[in-house]
């Protein structure tokens, strides 16, 4: 009698198991048919990425580089001490001398003509004060330079010279012509159009 109950208990213990098992496999296979369906109707919504802007190109400062002389090599150099002819233009009443040196004649010889050794040009102005060139630049007979500053003072001219055929021993005789100007702080404060002559023995 007793192992008919056990045998019965465990048959009936059998079937549940069966029972759970097949329950549970149903319930996982009805959860992912929903899961699926529910997937297939959310609408898929593309990525928008926001506009890229491409980034500026970077540019370059435009820097020149150039010796405080440039050496430019010109048949014509210019040599020679220079000053004002006529009246002396407002804002330049100090003006004594502009000098441009082309040359170096310590080492003239007769082997060289006494023209002495080429060097790249340099000078200054003179007022009460020397200004010396910072930079300068002769071709063609075009003259272009410009001056140290001293307590804020300092020179810009652009000018020519002229045709040597033309010279004259005359203090009117215009060797050199260009417009001076003389600023302040890096600001111009007087500018005039001169006319230089050029000094005996120079």
């Amino acid at each position: 009698m007793k192992i008919k109950i056990y045998l019965f208990r465990l048959v009936v213990a059998f079937t549940a198991f069966i029972f759970g098992i097949s329950f549970f496999s149903v319930g996982q296979y009805l959860k992912s048919v929903f899961q699926t369906k529910k997937q297939e109707t959310v609408a898929i919504q593309p990525v928008i990425k926001p506009e890229i802007l491409s980034a500026p190109p970077v540019v370059q400062p435009t820097v020149t580089t150039a010796d405080s002389r440039e050496n430019t090599v010109s048949e014509f150099d210019g040599i020679g001490d220079y000053y004002i002819i006529g009246d002396l233009p407002k804002g330049f009443e100090d003006f004594e001398d502009l000098n441009i040196t082309t040359r170096d004649y310590e080492n003239a010889s007769e082997e060289n003509d006494y023209q002495g050794t080429v060097i790249p040009p340099e000078g200054f102005i003179l007022t009460k004060k020397e200004y010396k060139f910072t930079r300068i630049n002769i071709a063609d007979k075009q003259l272009a330079f410009e001056t140290e500053t001293k307590k804020g003072i300092s020179y810009k001219f652009v000018g020519k010279f002229t045709d040597e055929a033309n010279y004259e021993e005359d203090e009117e005789y215009a060797a050199l012509e260009g417009r001076l100007i003389k600023m302040r702080d890096g600001k111009k404060i007087a500018e005039s159009k001169i006319r230089f002559g050029i000094m005996d023995g120079c």
